[in-house]
């Protein structure tokens, strides 16, 4: 089933459901994915059409539209009744909190393509709505096809979860077998270890745009990544700071997500020794696909098949900071790969990583500029 917002003028006149422009754009991506438009459910959360667009983009400000939602509730549940569909993709915010029931602040740049558990027991990955598409962001049409693509898998019962080993504040001397563990099965290397920090803030934080001003250098919060299967959290205090830096001797890289340093400056200031190179997950996303969005939120779904989880950073912290970790690397290493598939890998390393390792440098030895010449 394909759910959506409310009709509009000319779905009312034509009595179908995204029959507009952005009922076009719809069958232009059904028809590229070769879906069949027919053999679908495609319906609205409410069924008449509202007073104004945006009415029920913003319940806060138009209450009313909450209350439209609400008695227009039974005529979804009976059309759910009646095709029993096997996953719902609910196309736009509106459709997505009414599907998953949540509040009204909840934004789908965060939930998109995930697979959610509906309050009507069906399961319902949320996509952007295409009228939001038509307002120049086409870009995002590939994030619409991918959920699609997922729902399919769902329906069609292909879909595997992602499974991991999470070690959520063991007692040290499981984090420390984990860690020599895995060390003893690798020639005592780890070729890409992924850090993650949780400072006071990070639950608030918009990780495309992290200024520096105003953020303290507190971190409660640490964990990291050795393999595509597990991932371990742990208060940031001894003797987990040492288990850390053990770790992290041992790597040939460490990545952090950010593309500022904004973990690896925190953990230098808090005495960690990072002596391997640095790679931003986020940069090699970014380096692969430009157009997109950045966050972890978002990139996630591409990498990693589960529930959303960037909402839990402060109800489930330590969950929360293992799986950042965990996924953060699998979206670090699947951009690479996908990088090393195109023939691009190489310059990333060289003008994103190697290259920015003397940029830290000349940041951090004050180097002057020779203004006259700007």
């Amino acid at each position: 089933m394909l759910l959506g917002d409310s009709p509009w003028k000319t779905e009312i006149e034509s009595g179908h459901n995204f029959h507009g422009p952005s009922g076009s754009l719809l069958n232009r991506i059904l028809e590229r994915l070769g879906i069949n438009r027919q053999t679908l459910t495609v319906t609205n959360s409410i069924q008449c059409q509202p007073p104004h667009l945006g009415w029920t983009d913003h319940p806060g400000k138009f209450p009313d539209a909450i209350s439209a939602l609400r008695q227009c509730e039974p005529y979804l549940k009976d059309t759910l009744d009646k095709q029993q569909p096997k996953v719902i993709v609910a196309l736009g915010n509106v459709a997505m909190r009414q599907a998953i029931g949540l509040n009204v602040d909840a934004d789908i740049t965060q939930r998109h393509s995930y697979v959610h558990e509906s309050v009507y027991g069906i399961p319902v990955i949320p996509t952007f709505h295409p009228s939001y598409l038509l307002q120049s962001k086409y870009k995002l049409e590939v994030c619409v096809m991918f959920a699609l693509r997922r729902a399919q898998e769902v329906a069609n019962g292909s879909y595997v979860e992602s499974k991991y080993n999470l070690l959520l504040d063991p007692p040290i001397e499981d984090g420390r077998d984990y860690l020599r563990r895995y060390l003893s099965n690798h020639n005592n290397r780890i070729s890409l270890l992924m850090v993650d920090i949780e400072t006071p803030e990070s639950g608030d934080l918009d990780e495309e745009d992290v200024e520096e001003k105003g953020l303290s250098y507190q971190i409660n919060r640490a964990g990291f990544s050795l393999d595509e299967n597990s991932g371990i959290s742990f208060p940031f205090k001894q003797p987990y700071i040492d288990l850390l830096q053990e770790a992290i001797n041992h790597a040939d890289s460490v990545s952090e997500w950010a593309d500022n340093h904004f973990d690896s400056k925190r953990l230098r200031a808090a005495g960690i020794r990072i002596p391997g190179r640095i790679i931003s997950g986020m940069w090699a996303w970014h380096f692969y696909q430009s157009d997109l969005l950045k966050g972890l939120g978002f990139v996630a779904p591409f990498f990693y098949a589960g529930p959303a989880f960037k909402h839990l950073s402060n109800s489930q912290p330590a969950l929360y900071n293992c799986l950042d970790n965990v996924v953060g690397r699998a979206c670090t290493i699947g951009s690479m790969d996908k990088l090393a598939a195109e023939g691009r890998l190489y310059r990333f390393m060289r003008h994103c990583v190697d290259a920015d390792k003397i940029y830290v440098k000349m940041g951090g030895m004050g180097v002057v500029l020779d203004t006259d010449h700007f």
